[in-house]
């Protein structure tokens, strides 16, 4: 349950454009005036980013259905699958979860296309590795620090691989990989606990900890790379081959089972199925969009002095006209661009002064580049706007 008590900040009080607050719209759309010759004495103060303030956990409202499927992650230790159009609250839930959970912001990574499972879990430096082997031949102290560097040096552990790391601890035994050996100049280089590869990660919390992962995207990677990825979410290990070793979370001794394991939050776009046994060791949640009501309880909690005021209702009833214009087959707003879309019109001054948005139609008109992502689908409905707007327009003009 969100508590409505932290949703006080509100973008509409945030910051200043042009000298002016969110109630001076002529100010406001000032930022650029497109004059010949027209230049400030300095930067105006821009408002934060949309997107940091929807990465909020505050604005961040489940239906039950999720909040079901997350607690049945949780209590099972499964990866949390969710599908769901984009923008509907797939990558935000993640925020809102590890916020509630008090395991500050995510460990993100967005799959590509080219991507395989050791992207998620490190990096390795083969460039500057070789770079440093050709500069240790010189006898300088250029070469004496490139012929000293240690091999983990050239290693950089990604958000999977941090998680795993911080579910071992600081203290958790490396393991050696049969086969191997250091060999030449980093025979020397001992490796007996997580904290001796990657000692930023133990610096406030050597102890082991919870993280979160975000897996975002997971359908844009290659067919194997869900697969490749059960072994490290089940077992909670995974190789360094160049360093010769292994990671692996301890184990109970009496159950095998780990002691402490990440939270892990997968999304999906449903470009393309995943692999059947990766599915079959998911929790799995297709995220509906959110209907008027939950719209509505989205921006109270933005925006707390619009708390049941009629320009909420006004606003969602808008939105899902304009919603309901979209040609078959045209990708609609979600959730995602809907708060951006509420929140240019408030900071047009929507809600002040009983304002709504029949009230602002050049507003409205100009809102749109925040909906459509398509000319045609743009000129059809900047047409239309008037005629959603005019009954209240003719009594009302801007």
């Amino acid at each position: 349950m969100v508590d409505e008590s932290e949703a006080a900040s509100s973008p509409g009080k945030r910051g200043e454009a042009g000298g002016s607050t969110s109630g001076t719209s002529s100010k406001l759309a000032e930022f650029y005036t497109g004059l010949p010759g027209n230049k400030r004495a300095a930067p105006p103060v821009f408002p934060p980013s949309v997107h940091d303030l929807l990465r909020q956990k505050e604005t961040y409202i489940p239906d039950p259905g999720l909040k079901s499927a997350v607690n049945v992650a949780l209590l099972l230790g499964l990866p949390l699958l969710l599908t769901g159009p984009p923008g509907s609250g797939k990558t935000r839930l993640a925020y809102a979860l590890a916020g509630e959970l008090g395991l500050g912001d995510p460990l993100e990574v967005v799959v590509k296309s080219d991507a395989t499972s050791r992207d998620l879990l490190y990096d390795f430096d083969e460039l500057g590795r070789f770079q440093d082997a050709q500069a240790s031949a010189r006898n300088d102290d250029a070469g004496q620090e490139a012929d000293t560097r240690p091999l983990s040096a050239y290693l950089r552990f990604r958000p999977l691989g941090q998680a795993i790391l911080k579910a071992g601890g600081a203290m958790a035994e490396l393991e050696t990989l049969e086969g191997h050996a250091f060999i030449g100049r980093h025979s020397h280089e001992p490796h007996q606990y997580f904290k001796d590869i990657a000692p930023g990660l133990f610096l406030e919390q050597p102890a082991p900890t919870v993280s979160l992962v975000l897996i975002d995207e997971l359908d844009k990677a290659p067919r194997d790379l869900p697969n490749d990825l059960l072994r490290e979410l089940e077992d909670m290990t995974f190789e360094i081959r160049e360093l010769g070793l292994r990671i692996r979370v301890p184990r109970d001794k009496d159950t095998n089972i780990p002691g402490t394991r990440p939270i892990v939050v997968i999304t999906s776009n449903a470009e393309r199925s995943l692999p059947e046994p990766f599915l079959r060791r998911v929790a799995f949640y297709d995220i509906p969009y959110p209907d008027a009501k939950a719209l509505a309880r989205m921006v109270e909690l933005r925006f707390a002095e619009l708390r049941g005021s009629t320009a909420v209702s006004a606003g969602v009833s808008l939105f899902h006209e304009i919603w309901k214009k979209f040609p078959p087959g045209e990708r609609r707003p979600g959730t995602a661009e809907f708060l951006a879309w509420f929140s240019y019109l408030h900071l047009h001054g929507l809600g002040s002064d009983k304002k709504l948005p029949e009230d602002m139609p050049q507003a409205v008109r100009d809102s749109l580049a925040l909906l459509v992502k398509g000319k045609e689908t743009q000129d059809i409905l900047t047409r239309q706007i008037d005629g959603l707007l005019k009954p209240k327009t003719e009594a009302s003009p801007e």
